[in-house]
Order: structure tokens, then C-alpha cells, then sequence
């Protein structure tokens, strides 16, 4: 299969901010727009047999042009007025619009004649227009922030499918918000906030346009889509004694989504895998992380302890049959690195994650994914001129149902110096993958699998770069 695309995009932006006589009060207005176009061919000749009794192969061979045009115009006007010495209140508007026409064409290749498929072919025009208005309560002190919000949104999406079915949805929320944040001493705060949000669907899950580039896994999209309603929670907590260098960070973020966009999966007895995103009842993720350092004075090195834990929650149709997923994960970082940097600096360290997954449907089919490796960066310098370095990082990565354990080994290293005494030109040269041993493995999670996939890699190369450090300009 072969692919071309020319893509154009043009974002122009302006910013207005006005304050007047009266200290604390402002006016800022706010617009953005945006152009694109985008061509693109694809060239199909794919033929695929399947093991079975009696085997089954099928061939797929087709010329795939599409176009997408899209503008769209943003516009957001923002009051501040003071009530008290500590007391605002702001007012905001907003409205948004956006306009996307796509035309997709596939032409079957039967006998070295084109000729169009006009079952996959289709036209879709989009128009999402988005109206914003809310008011906020701030208050400020020495010792607290606080800030109270409250938004409306309506949204009125239209769509046109081949010039003949028309599309019409119209969605509003209340959408609340609030910020804490408290200072409790020198270098210690606790920060507190809950955000809402109406999120659209994007233009590629809304237009019915049908994906076949892979013939196991066909993507198609569904106009009659909902927004989902996302709570958001954010929570963090740091305290950095200076006097002994010692820092103690906590977080957690969350979210709960109603009307959760997830993917509706369907599986053929030739194992062909047609996806469609769908409205869901909820979804749910919740993560945290700790960490701690502190200096090992007498060994003049630091050190760093993290720990990550996640969980999610989603519901996804697995051939029209409801599967509910659950993921659990936990991870651990630990690092060492000297303090003293003028010449050297060093840093070594561990690293451990692993997830489960928990699947309604089959349980059968649980999986699990760990990785954990090892990393050791270094920096030399040699005078002020000339630095050396090198990073290396060691990971292994195991799943459930794969044939075994991929390990590998990345170690990357450069030399660079200044050209000129005002440190204004840098050349660089630089080695990537020295051991050749790149993979290129990468990881999906999903509601319904994990998959590690492994794609084709430059592998060791070389690079050679010149470049110019703007640190100002001179005042006359």
C-alpha cells in the first residue's frame, strides 16, 4: 500500500488587552482562526488468506482520493471589575464555529479499469457553531486563592451526508468550576480544582466516511455522536525545605466522563474487525503520584523515590455484547546523581511499571504488561567550550499471550562545542542507537487490549548540526 498527502494550514491569532484607570480592572478580547486543506491518494493492493478449512483468501485493490477543507473562526471577550481590595468578578463570552467539508472517492480496479465504488464513496459537510457565557468569583489573599465559575454552553452541530441526508443536533450543559489553592508556609502549598467540559466529537469520529487502508481492522465514523460531560479533579501538595534541600510532592488527578465516546468493535468469522466509536454510559480514570528527594550529604549525591499508581473504568460493545473494562497500574522510580555539577553530572536509576486488565466479556482474556529497565545519563565538561554526552536506558517489556520478552538496549551519545567567545554558535555531532539495537516497539492501551506492535526503524545513525543562540539585543 502506498500513500501521498499535501496538507496546508494557515492560524492566524490577536490578542487585545485594555486596563483601565480603576487598579484591577481589564478587558481582554481574544480571536483565532483557522484554514486548512488537505489532498491525499492511497494506492490499496493488499490480498489476505486466512487459515481455515477451507482456507479463504481475499484481494483488495483500489485507488482511494480524498479532500478535506476546514475553517474555522473563534472570538472570546473577557471582564474583570473589582469589587473589594481582594474581591473580583469577571465576566466572559465566547463563540465558536467551524466548517469542514470532506469527499471521499474509492475506485475498485477490476481489469485495469477504475471504476467507482459509490458504496464507500461519500461527501460530508459539517457546520459546529459554539456559544459561551459565564461569570467567576475570585478571592485572593496573602495566605489563600480561590476562584468560583460558573459557564453555559450551547452547541448546534448540522451535517450534510451526500447532499441529501441532513444532520441536526443541538447540545447545551451547565459546566461549574472551582480553583483552591492555599500557601501554608515558606515553599509549602496545597492546591485544590474541579473543572467541567462539554467535549465534541472530532470531525473523523463524526463523518461517515469509510477506512479500509487495513482490511483486518475497518474505521468508520457515526454523525449521530454525543458530547460527552467530563468532571475533572486535580489535587497537589508540596513542601521544599530549603535549608536541607529536601522535596516531598504528592498529586492526584481524575476524571469522570458521561456520555464516554468509545469504540464499538465487531469481529467477523474471517476475524475482519469493523470499529466504530459510540456514546457509552461512564467512564472513569483516577491516577496519583508521590515523590520524595533528599541529599545524602555525606556522600555528596541525591536521591529520588516515585511512585505512580492509575486506575480506569470504560464500557465498550464488543460484537453488539457490552464489555466493561478495568485497568489497575503501579510504577516505581528510583535515581541517584551526584550534586556537585561544575564538571560532571551523572545520574543513574531504576524503573518498574505494571498494569492488569480485567475484562467483563471473557475473563479469560486478562492481560497484564510490565516494563522496567535501568538509565544512566552523564554530561562532561571540558572546560566552558566542549561537553560530552551519553544516555543510555535498558528496558524490557513482557505481556500476557506474547512469545516472550523483549529487551532493549538504547544508547545514544554527542559531542558539542561553541565556535565564537560569545557562545552564540554550537556545533554539535551526535551518534543515535549506537548499539543498532532499536526495535522500534511502541504500546497501545485500550479499553478492549494492549498491544505492543514492533515497526521498522532507522537504527544507527549519525547527525551533524550548527546552531545560533539569540540571547537579546542590545539596548542603545
Amino acid at each position: 500500500n502506498t500513500y501521498q498527502a499535501n496538507n496546508y494550514s494557515l492560524n492566524p491569532s490577536l490578542t487585545y488587552l485594555h486596563k483601565f484607570g480603576t487598579k484591577g480592572r481589564s478587558l481582554i478580547f481574544e480571536t483565532n482562526a483557522g484554514f486548512s486543506d488537505n489532498d491525499s491518494f492511497g494506492k490499496i493492493d493488499s490480498e489476505n488468506e486466512i487459515l481455515q478449512n477451507p482456507i479463504s483468501i481475499s484481494q483488495l485493490v483500489q485507488d482511494q482520493k480524498a479532500n478535506f477543507r476546514g475553517n474555522s473562526f473563534d472570538a472570546k471577550l473577557s471582564f474583570m471589575e473589582p469589587i473589594s481590595k481582594n474581591v473580583a468578578v469577571g465576566f466572559s463570552g465566547r463563540i465558536t464555529d467551524e466548517n469542514n467539508i470532506n469527499q471521499s472517492d474509492y475506485y475498485d480496479i477490476i481489469n485495469d479499469i477504475l471504476l467507482r465504488n459509490s458504496d464507500l464513496s461519500n461527501g460530508f459537510r459539517r457546520d459546529y457553531i459554539s456559544r459561551y457565557g459565564g461569570i467567576n468569583y475570585s478571592l485572593n489573599t496573602d495566605k489563600l486563592n480561590f476562584t468560583l465559575g460558573l459557564n453555559y454552553e450551547n452547541s448546534v452541530q448540522k451535517g450534510l451526508l451526500n447532499s441529501e441526508e441532513n444532520i441536526k443536533n443541538t447540545y447545551e450543559a451547565v459546566l461549574p468550576s472551582a480553583v483552591l489553592r492555599f500557601d501554608l508556609g515558606n515553599s509549602e502549598n496545597l492546591s485544590l480544582r474541579y473543572m467541567t467540559d462539554m467535549r465534541e466529537p472530532s470531525v473523523q469520529q463524526l463523518q461517515p466516511t469509510i477506512d479500509n487502508s487495513n482490511p483486518f481492522s475497518i474505521y468508520t465514523g457515526n454523525p449521530n455522536l454525543r458530547p460527552e460531560y467530563q468532571h475533572g479533579f486535580y489535587g497537589s501538595y508540596m513542601n521544599y525545605d530549603a535549608f536541607n534541600f529536601r522535596l516531598l510532592y504528592l498529586s492526584f488527578r481524575g476524571s469522570y466522563v458521561q456520555n464516554s465516546i468509545n469504540n464499538a468493535i465487531s469481529i467477523n468469522e474471517q476475524l475482519v474487525r469493523t470499529i466504530m466509536p459510540v456514546n457509552t454510559a461512564n467512564a472513569s480514570r483516577f491516577s496519583s503520584k508521590a515523590e520524595f528527594s533528599s541529599p545524602i550529604k555525606s556522600l555528596d549525591i541525591k536521591y529520588k523515590i516515585a511512585l505512580r499508581a492509575n486506575h480506569s473504568y470504560g464500557q465498550s460493545p464488543v460484537n453488539d455484547v457490552m464489555n466493561r473494562t478495568k485497568v489497575w497500574g503501579k510504577g516505581l522510580t528510583l535515581s541517584l546523581e551526584n550534586r556537585k555539577k561544575n564538571i560532571l553530572d551523572a545520574q543513574i536509576g531504576y524503573q518498574f511499571y505494571h498494569s492488569d486488565s480485567h475484562y467483563s466479556r471473557d475473563v479469560n482474556m486478562n492481560q497484564f504488561y510490565k516494563e522496567q529497565g535501568f538509565f544512566i545519563n552523564t554530561s562532561l565538561y571540558l572546560g566552558e567550550r566542549f561537553t560530552l554526552k551519553s544516555d543510555f536506558d535498558y528496558q524490557s517489556f513482557d505481556q500476557s499471550f506474547s512469545d516472550g520478552i523483549y529487551k532493549i538496549p538504547l544508547w545514544t551519545a554527542s559531542a558539542s562545542t561553541f565556535l565564537d567567545k560569545n557562545k552564540k554558535f554550537r556545533l554539535r555531532a551526535s551518534i543515535f542507537d549506537i548499539l543498532d539495537k532499536n526495535k522500534g516497539i511502541s504500546r497501545t492501551n485500550s479499553l478492549n487490549y494492549n498491544e505492543v506492535s514492533q515497526t521498522n526503524v532507522l537504527g544507527r545513525y549519525f547527525l551533524i548540526g550548527l546552531s545560533y543562540h539569540i540571547k537579546g539585543f542590545k539596548k542603545e
